[in-house]
């Protein structure tokens, strides 16, 4: 995840290329296409899986009861998700100011997409990095 997060640090935009023809056409699909299209192109992703099979290895090695451990399961499910639910609530909240919304939103994530997915995988990264560490020298 570190190595993710390095590349995508290091990467580079091209300020001059607009969106691209995808990004385009999804204008035109309706919210509940692009939601599930978004629930279908995340779980296809290497992050989402990195960070799905992290989540579920920390429940599992946490040997919770059954209960507890499917309400951790459905809250891990959950945080993996939820930046798709936005968008699409945003949408059906705002009423009229809903085009003005999603074009905010959309320019917003446009230029900080990097800066995200540099944050969640570093994050996570270090996170396991000091775990697999101190499980080595200390365990």
């Amino acid at each position: 995840l570190l190595i993710m997060a390095i590349k995508t640090l290091m990467g580079e935009d091209d300020s001059d290329a607009g969106p691209s023809k995808l990004l385009t056409s999804l204008e035109k699909l309706s919210p509940s296409k692009l939601l599930a299209g978004g629930f279908g192109l995340s779980i296809i992703q290497l992050r989402f899986v990195a960070l799905m099979l992290v989540g579920a290895t920390i429940i599992a090695e946490a040997q919770l009861p059954a209960g507890q451990n499917a309400v951790a399961i459905l809250v891990l499910a959950f945080l993996m998700v939820w930046s798709l639910l936005i968008p699409v609530v945003v949408y059906l909240a705002m009423g009229e100011r809903r085009d003005a919304a999603m074009q905010s939103m959309n320019s917003w994530l446009s230029r900080n997409s990097r800066m995200i997915n540099v944050g969640v995988l570093g994050v996570f990264g270090v996170v396991l990095l000091w775990q697999g560490a101190s499980g080595l020298f200390l365990g």
